[in-house]
C-alpha cells in the first residue's frame, strides 16, 4: 500500500525556499553595486534578473521533490484533459515561490483559464527591503521587478509553455504588482 501525501505544500520546501531567497539577502548585494557606482536599472536587471532565474529554477526542483496530492492529482487529470497544463501547472509552481518569500499567505488570483493567469502581489518583502535600504527614489524605479519577471518567465520556459507575460501594475503606482500571463498557444 502507497503512502498518502498530503494536500498541502510541504513546510520543509518552504522553508528552504525562504532561506535560500531571502529578499534582505538580494537586496544588500544591490545595495552594494549602486554603492560601487553601478545604475539602478543596469544592475536590477543584472542582479535581480539572475535572481529570479535562480528562484524560479529552484521552485521547480523542490516543487517537483516535494509533491503533494494536490499536484499528483492535476498531473493526472492534465494528461486527460490537456487545456488544463496552462496555467495550473506553471500557478502551482508561482505559488509556492511567491508564498515561500513574500509576507502573504494566500497569492491573489484574478484569473486563471486556459486563455491567462493574472495574479498580484499585493505586498513584497523585497520592495520593503529596497525602500529600506536604499530609499524611496531608488525603490520606486522598481529594479526589484527584473526577479518577478525573470521569475514568471523562467517558469513558463522551463515548463515549455508560449506565455506572453507583462507587469500591468506596480505597487509604486498602484499598491500591488500585477502579472498577466497569456497563453499563446489558446486557440
Amino acid at each position: 500500500m502507497s503512502e498518502r501525501l498530503s494536500y498541502d505544500l510541504n513546510p520543509e520546501m518552504i522553508d528552504i525556499l525562504a532561506r535560500e531567497f531571502d529578499a534582505r539577502a538580494i537586496v544588500d548585494k544591490f545595495t552594494e553595486g549602486l554603492k560601487a557606482g553601478r545604475q539602478a536599472g543596469e544592475l536590477g536587471k543584472e542582479i535581480f534578473g539572475a535572481h529570479g532565474e535562480a528562484w524560479a529554477k529552484r521552485t521547480l526542483e523542490l516543487g517537483e521533490k516535494y509533491t503533494d496530492q494536490t499536484y499528483e492529482n492535476l498531473k493526472l487529470a492534465a494528461k486527460r484533459v490537456k487545456q488544463l497544463v496552462f496555467p495550473h501547472v506553471p500557478q502551482r509552481f508561482i505559488e509556492i515561490g511567491y508564498l515561500a518569500t513574500q509576507p502573504f499567505e494566500a497569492l491573489a488570483v484574478e484569473q486563471n483559464n486556459h486563455y491567462a493567469f493574472i495574479f498580484t502581489v499585493p505586498e513584497c518583502a523585497t520592495y520593503t527591503a529596497l525602500k529600506e535600504k536604499c530609499g524611496e527614489e531608488v525603490a520606486a524605479q522598481l529594479p526589484c521587478r527584473e526577479a518577478c519577471l525573470a521569475f514568471n518567465k523562467t517558469i513558463y520556459k522551463v515548463l515549455n509553455m508560449a506565455a506572453g507575460l507583462e507587469m500591468t501594475a506596480t505597487l509604486p503606482v498602484d499598491g500591488f504588482c500585477r502579472f498577466v500571463a497569456v497563453n499563446q498557444n489558446a486557440g
